[in-house]
Parts: structure tokens; C-alpha cells; sequence
């Protein structure tokens, strides 16, 4: 999995839901710390951009919570 690849899926609308995104997201992280050692400059971003997404997701889940409880 790369970038590319999630960029063009999103642009063609091939994810369904979130869940589907995140896999991808997800799969493309683990294998950058797979196939690169702990020490290497891509495994340190990989683990950088990963916690900043699960951060990201994290605030756009709180805010829809809170969103969905002010509806009437």
C-alpha cells in the first residue's frame, strides 16, 4: 500500500466507509515498520504520521459525538 494508491481509491470514491480508508491507512504504516528497521528515518514517520492520524481521528470522532448530542 502507498500513498498513491489510498489518494487515487479516495478520488474515485472507492472506500465505502471510514473503516475501509483506515485499513488501507493502516496497511500501509504497519508495513513501512515491517520492512524497515526501528532505527531507520521511515519507520520513526511512519510511527510520526500514524499517531498524528489516530489524533485526527480521534478529534473528528469527539466532535461528531458532540454534534450528534445536540441534535434534537
Amino acid at each position: 500500500m502507498d500513498f498513491e494508491t489510498i489518494r487515487h481509491r479516495v478520488t474515485m470514491h472507492h472506500y465505502e466507509n471510514f473503516s475501509h480508508f483506515q485499513k488501507d491507512f493502516s496497511l500501509l504504516f504497519r508495513n513501512a515498520k515491517k520492512f524497515n528497521g526501528a532505527e531507520t528515518q521511515i519507520y520513526r514517520d511512519a510511527e510520526a504520521v500514524m499517531n498524528f492520524f489516530e489524533e485526527k481521528k480521534a478529534e473528528i470522532m469527539s466532535s461528531m459525538d458532540k454534534n450528534l448530542k445536540k441534535k434534537p
